[in-house]
């Protein structure tokens, strides 16, 4: 995992809902691996706007990251 999908799910982890949503014509890119490795799940709310949520996976992945 790179250095910035790492941060990326410690935002996730750290969020109070565990969520960070994307909206507009921000790039979806970072995120794209960690959904592939089930880190993380994406739905989408609208046209141009997507909730990511970070998984029970990616909070063990968290935990053996930051151990």
């Amino acid at each position: 995992m790179s250095d910035d999908e790492i941060r990326l799910l410690q935002e996730l982890g750290d969020s109070p809902k565990g969520e960070l949503q994307i909206s507009g014509n921000k790039s979806h890119k970072r995120l794209e691996r960690l959904v592939a490795a089930g880190y993380v799940t994406e739905e989408s709310v609208s046209m141009d706007t997507v909730i990511y949520s970070i998984t029970l996976t990616g909070r063990n992945a968290l935990k053996l990251l930051t151990y």
